[in-house]
């Protein structure tokens, strides 16, 4: 994560001085570059699976009981009646990084 927070702080920097020597190209290209690392960087910070009462007859049925905090899709799945939530590290539809601590 470090290297992370120190591209967007780099990126932050150049922002600053192509807005000083008013290079509206290069604002724009660094604007970019930095809404999509802050996206990353909050994908990477893990966030906690929210548990729903009650699912989707379909998700039910696949065993998802938890949902993803950053798009809302099921996460999670049941094999031979067990849960295996917690080998589910990342949402497979936003890649949001999971939480599983004190989900089980």
């Amino acid at each position: 994560m470090e290297v992370l927070e120190r591209a967007i702080e780099r990126i932050k920097r150049g922002l600053q001085m192509a807005i000083d020597v008013q290079d509206e190209r290069i604002v724009e290209e660094l604007r970019i570059t930095l809404v999509a690392l802050e996206e990353k960087k909050e994908k990477e910070s893990k966030q906690k699976p929210i548990r729903v009462k009650k699912a989707k007859e379909h998700q039910e049925k696949a065993g998802y009981k938890h949902r993803c905090p950053n798009c809302n899709c099921a996460v999670g799945y049941i094999e031979r009646k067990k849960l295996y939530e917690e080998c589910c590290q990342y949402c497979a539809t936003c890649g949001q990084r999971l939480d599983w601590s004190e989900n089980a």
